[in-house]
């Protein structure tokens, strides 16, 4: 089922001249809210549907400033003076977000409209035009908004604007079905073709996923497959290379993208108070990479 906001889009951040999610120069928008729990995922705040609030402790510099704004009184001072955080009285309201000059407060999400999203992504035209890029919704899981999803894609496509939507496709056939008539482009994540390391790594069955791709990849659009390389669960030339033997053949894959893990996402995980799980883990290195990239040259 698609959870469409009443007033307007439940999105975390929106990044201009990205390079990283489509072709050419981007705009991409992140939408708020997961259906999956990737336990390396990189971006903790995109999960929730809900408001969230970071504190970056070692960034406080106890100025009392958020004590005062907050009318919920969670924040105070203790009896040496440290600012302290009762995240559990918190109602997010993002008062102490405005007052907090250090920024050690930070919000993760917020309700814009299409038409406010439109104005930040036109001002852009000519970059896209030049670059063939254009935007890219991104998540979270983008699909979980289908219905808002549609409408922005399509005020897009009336300007000329080049779309694209990265999804992981745990959802429903219906919500690809309403989006795939102003999509240019889907990036398909892809972590794992074995439905208990799927189940293991992500918290769910992989089996509407894979089924939905099989659906899509007879579609008349373009597809990038992506694949995050995890140790452990993906880094390996089998793994990676029965996904290439996938999609081969198909017109409507234009390539695939191997992601290395990384964790810049660790001081995202403290600042809301939640545990990084994917901790013990390393960056796969140059010469690994280059073997998983062969692997799929090979196929």
């Amino acid at each position: 089922m698609s959870h469409v906001c009443d007033n307007g889009i439940n999105i975390y951040d929106l990044h201009r001249f990205s390079w990283n999610d489509g072709p050419g120069i981007r705009t991409v928008v992140f939408l708020k809210g997961c259906n999956m729990d990737c336990f390396w995922c990189q971006n903790p705040e995109s999960q929730s549907s809900r408001r969230e609030i970071f504190y970056y402790k070692e960034r406080c510099i106890n100025c009392g400033n958020c004590v005062k704004a907050c009318p919920e009184n969670c924040h105070f001072c203790d009896k040496s003076g440290i600012h302290v955080y009762d995240r559990g009285k918190c109602v997010k309201c993002g008062d102490c977000v405005k007052v907090c000059f250090s920024e050690a407060l930070g919000a993760a999400g917020k309700r814009m409209t299409d038409g406010s999203i439109m104005e930040e992504i036109i001002k852009d035209m000519e970059f896209y035009q030049m670059s063939g890029g254009g935007v890219t919704l991104s998540g979270g899981e983008p699909l979980l908004q289908a219905g808002v999803c549609y409408e922005l894609l399509r005020k897009c496509r009336e300007k000329n604007i080049g779309t694209a939507l990265d999804t992981a496709g745990n959802v429903e056939w219906s919500d690809f079905q309403m989006v795939l008539p102003v999509t240019d482009y889907f990036l398909y994540d892809i972590k794992a073709l074995d439905d208990e390391i799927h189940m293991k790594a992500c918290g769910v069955s992989n089996k509407k996923i894979l089924k939905n791709l099989r659906k899509l990849l007879n579609k008349d659009v373009k597809i990038i497959i992506r694949v995050p390389v995890i140790p452990g669960i993906n880094d390996n030339v089998d793994t990676v290379r029965s996904i290439a033997q996938m999609v081969r053949g198909y017109k409507s894959v234009e390539k695939i993208e191997l992601l290395p893990l990384h964790n810049i996402g660790r001081s995202k995980y403290r600042a809301l108070e939640r545990e990084y799980r994917a901790g013990g883990l390393t960056t796969p290195g140059q010469g690994k990479m280059a073997v998983l990239k062969r692997s799929i040259s090979l196929v």
